[in-house]
């Protein structure tokens, strides 16, 4: 079930998915997740460079909001974004937050992103009560799963766990994390 879920939702590859609508029929609405959001500031200088090129590219924009959206476009192409905009956490140093997923349909396929300014954050994809099913972390951008879509089992629920090591510092503010999630179009 979840190989077929995961070709239908490639199968449709290229094509530009309008923002998923949550069960309850309007659009999706990111959690709010501690605190509130931070003046804007300049984007960032570009991101270092990943291992390994995958469905990414050689190169992403520099400013968080965009580089999550050309990563929507490039590695979760067919599915649609779960929250109109990227949700911005705030995640002390060390420390971990979680953002709860819309429900989504038994055998939704889905994938998230997570991009920080102020270095590495680590990207988990918790599926039910506490089953990781994928983790990722890297300074340019965290990716679950790194290999594809994952889909669903019966639950049909998911969050995603940010964490952030380094030593402790009391007078700094936690780091700006923002994450996008994508699920197949079946998922409504």
């Amino acid at each position: 079930m979840r190989r077929v879920a995961l070709l239908a939702a490639l199968a449709s590859c290229g094509r530009s998915a309008p923002p998923l609508e949550a069960a309850a029929g309007g659009p999706a609405r990111a959690p709010a997740v501690e605190g509130s959001a931070p003046a804007a500031a300049a984007p960032p200088a570009l991101p270092p460079a990943r291992e390994r090129d995958g469905c990414w590219g050689a190169e992403l924009p520099a400013a968080p909001a965009a580089r999550l959206e050309a990563l929507g476009s490039r590695c979760a192409p067919g599915l649609r974004r779960l929250f109109d905009e990227a949700s911005l956490v705030n995640v002390a140093a060390p420390g971990e937050a979680s953002v709860p997923l819309p429900p989504l349909p038994p055998g939704a396929c889905l994938r998230a992103a997570a991009v920080s300014p102020e270095g590495p954050v680590s990207l988990a994809l918790v599926e039910g009560a506490a089953d990781e099913v994928a983790l990722d972390a890297h300074a340019a951008f965290s990716l679950v799963p790194i290999e594809g879509p994952l889909c669903l089992g019966p639950e049909g629920r998911a969050t995603l766990k940010l964490r952030r090591a380094g030593p402790e510092r009391p007078a700094q503010p936690p780091g700006r994390v923002w994450v996008q999630a994508w699920a197949s179009p079946s998922a409504r």
